[in-house]
């Protein structure tokens, strides 16, 4: 059981740092062109949605990995 618990917060915490890497990328700076991922509208609508939920999906395994 608490190897069971404690995969689930690795994996939370796997997805997590993915998402704020993914962010951290794919912010505008100054002097650097724009991602390809976001340049179009479409394209950064379905990023932004598979963001969102890759954010929920790691703090569902994290939450279930404390509480379950």
């Amino acid at each position: 059981m608490l190897a069971e618990k404690s995969l689930f917060i690795l994996s939370g915490l796997a997805c997590l740092g993915l998402f704020g890497f993914a962010i951290y990328t794919l912010s505008p700076r100054d002097g650097k062109p724009q991602s390809a991922l976001i340049r179009t509208e479409t394209r950064s609508t379905i990023v932004t949605l598979s963001l969102l939920v890759f954010l929920v999906f790691g703090i569902g395994l994290f939450v279930k990995g404390i509480f379950v």
